[in-house]
């Protein structure tokens, strides 16, 4: 009888447990990129309240974002078969990862810079107010990323 008890209980707390981590992780951490995207351009007229022009910008801003990602997907394939084929080999050196590496890296950089022009074009046209609002959006995002994600919405 003991035995059942303690068999039930582990159910209900291995159930409860599934049931708060996804609710702490809930469900937009399955968005596609452009699902994210089209979420955080919403989020940001919302906010910062666009006016048209600037809610075109960001419009113009996010597709361009939408056709890097594109590009950077596309050779996710091919850089998968270059990992299989260097770990196939029956040996390998430092040189060899770091030619595989520096590509990776290379890509990686070409999109910081993308990434930083963008935000340099939007910067520009927003206001003294919005930039406010953005510096206080951004200090509560990044202090609701530490502690535990059930209680974020608390604070």
């Amino acid at each position: 009888m003991k035995k059942r008890h303690m068999f039930y209980g582990g159910m209900v707390v291995a159930l409860a447990g599934i049931i708060l981590t996804g609710a702490a992780y809930g469900y937009h951490h399955f968005y596609s990129p452009e699902e994210r995207i089209a979420h955080l351009t919403d989020k940001i007229v919302r906010e910062l309240e666009l006016d048209e022009p600037q809610q075109q910008l960001l419009q113009e801003i996010a597709a361009a974002f939408k056709e890097k990602i594109v590009e950077l997907h596309t050779g996710r394939e091919q850089a998968h078969r270059q990992v299989i084929a260097l770990v196939g080999q029956e040996r390998i050196t430092e040189e060899d990862v770091a030619a595989l590496m520096a590509q990776h890296r290379e890509k990686f950089d070409r999109m910081a810079a993308f990434a930083a022009s963008q935000f340099v074009r939007f910067h520009a046209a927003l206001s003294d107010e919005q930039r406010g609002l953005l510096v206080q959006a951004m200090e509560k995002h990044a202090s609701s990323r530490r502690g535990c994600r059930l209680w974020r919405e608390a604070r």
